[in-house]
């Protein structure tokens, strides 16, 4: 039951229906069977290893929050032991693996349910916060079971902090406005997912499927349409997600902003997978960080001063693990890498580039600047989603050394790119980039506003245009084949 599925939004109008005509004190209880069967349709199994997790995380954390001194601690390293194997074990197959078992997770259909990784770290975050001792354990079962298992962010996040348990207990009552808006934010998720990253999948899958079959251009196009389909795709399942929390009356934070008209690798992060970003910050990189600078004495540690030392240590360890968590393999790792290694180069010459541009006078350009950081960061970005989007570090590796091969020839370019989209291919390249550009145009005005807050700004006249446009471009242009999101495997 895919958010891009018929299926889903019948399931979605009949739980919006149960939920506001059933009395306060049950609607918790259709919110947890709803998300159970949202899951159960996918794969029976996946629902028992999920409720497995949620009813371990819950005792657990009453056992943290009433225990003192090395027992509450003691308690508290196991719990997080237990979660980080129990999302590794699923997502590698120790079984099929390590032990060559003929009865592997894998030969069993219940490899890597999906969303683990989300609600694996919606249950860790919750244990650490209750260690820190900033909220209190979840008493009722059913309210905790709930948080974890909301269906419209079980499979993707965005990921949510223990304080979502507070939206859970208040009454909502039915909100005009914001069920509106809700719809809104749904439908231009399906617009990103169906008509830009589901067209620009036709491409991208073809030429990273088999990247040794091409040169130059192809492989170009390729890049920058991963980029494009990716966020289209993540952010759409998002505002899906979002859209359908807010008819419900709840609020999921915002998981992009953005963040291809990021300045610097920092700001892209800030403005990338929102959630996940202050997850790693708060859960790894900060007691990484604290942790060493409680053990390092010296001022220096080889060439670089002992903060420096530390930043770079933490911010890679940081992003080898955030690649980790997107999957088990090299490329993932040299994903990370590049992030991890171009902020510590970011933060160790900011200085130097600083006094560069003063001295050169570019600081009375700043637009222009801004323009160019941009587009760096872009390309930038870009050339990381190769290892992401690649089998393996050798095909990353063949694209990026085989990526400008002949691009200058006009005449082989043309024949390369009609190996690609030639025909109809070339039609579905046209109406691609036209809406890829009318969501980008959007997102500048709109800058920092959500979409639906924007537009509400504008001219009746002009907002209905808008509302029917979106809806008319769906109908006709979206590629309704059911792909999944490409976050699901995550």
């Amino acid at each position: 039951m895919a958010f891009n599925s018929a299926e889903y939004f019948v399931f979605l109008a009949v739980m919006a229906f149960g939920y506001y005509l059933s009395p306060s004190k049950h609607r918790i209880w259709i919110l947890l069977a709803g998300s159970a069967f949202f899951y159960f349709q996918f794969n029976p199994a996946y629902l028992v290893i999920l409720f497995l997790s949620i009813a371990f995380n819950y005792l657990l954390g009453y056992s943290i929050s009433t225990l003192e001194g090395r027992r509450r601690t003691g308690v508290f390293v196991m719990a997080l032991g237990i979660n980080i194997v129990y999302l590794f074990f699923f997502r590698i197959d120790f079984m099929g693996l390590l032990f060559k078992s003929p009865y592997s997770l894998k030969s069993l259909n219940i490899l890597m349910p999906l969303g683990i990784s989300f609600f694996t770290f919606a249950n860790i975050s919750y244990l650490v916060e209750i260690y820190r001792k900033k909220n209190p354990a979840e008493k009722r079962f059913v309210v905790y079971a709930t948080h974890i298992s909301f269906f419209p962010k079980l499979l993707q996040g965005p990921i949510v902090r223990p304080d979502f348990i507070s939206q859970l207990v208040k009454e909502h009552r039915f909100n005009y406005g914001e069920t509106a808006d809700g719809i809104k934010l749904i439908m231009w998720g399906l617009f990103k997912k169906t008509i830009i990253a589901d067209r620009a999948a036709l491409i991208v899958n073809q030429v990273f499927d088999n990247p040794t079959s091409y040169t130059g251009m192809p492989l170009v196009l390729a890049t920058i349409l991963f980029s494009i389909q990716i966020y289209a795709d993540f952010s759409g399942y998002t505002d899906m997600a979002r859209g359908s929390a807010k008819i419900f009356g709840f609020h999921l934070p915002l998981n992009f902003n953005g963040p291809y008209f990021s300045k610097s690798i920092g700001d892209f992060w800030n403005r990338w997978h929102m959630t996940l970003s202050s997850w790693l910050r708060d859960y790894i990189y900060l007691p990484i960080s604290f942790w060493l600078s409680r053990k390092i004495k010296n001022d220096k540690i080889l060439f670089l001063n002992s903060d420096k030392a530390i930043y770079f240590f933490s911010i890679n360890a940081t992003f080898i693990i955030c690649g980790l968590w997107h999957g088990i393999g090299w490329h993932y790792i040299a994903w990370g890498l590049i992030f991890g290694i171009g902020l510590s180069v970011a933060v160790f010459t900011r200085g130097l580039r600083k006094k560069f541009k003063r001295k050169m006078g570019l600081l009375r350009h700043k637009k222009k600047l801004d323009r160019l950081d941009t587009l760096f960061i872009f390309i930038l970005v870009s050339f990381a989603w190769i290892f992401f989007r690649a089998n393996t570090v050798p095909e990353a590796l063949y694209i990026v050394k085989h990526i400008f091969r002949g691009i200058g020839n006009i005449a082989q370019m043309k024949s390369a790119l009609a190996s690609v989209a030639g025909g109809d291919g070339l039609n579905n390249l046209v109406i691609l980039l036209f809406f890829a550009i009318v969501l980008f145009v959007v997102e500048s005005r709109q800058k920092a506003e959500e979409i639906y807050l924007w537009i509400k700004q504008k001219p009746a006249w002009l907002r209905w245009t808008f509302y029917y446009a979106v809806i008319m471009a769906i109908f006709s242009f979206g590629v309704f084949d059911r792909s999944p999101f490409l976050y699901f495997r995550f």
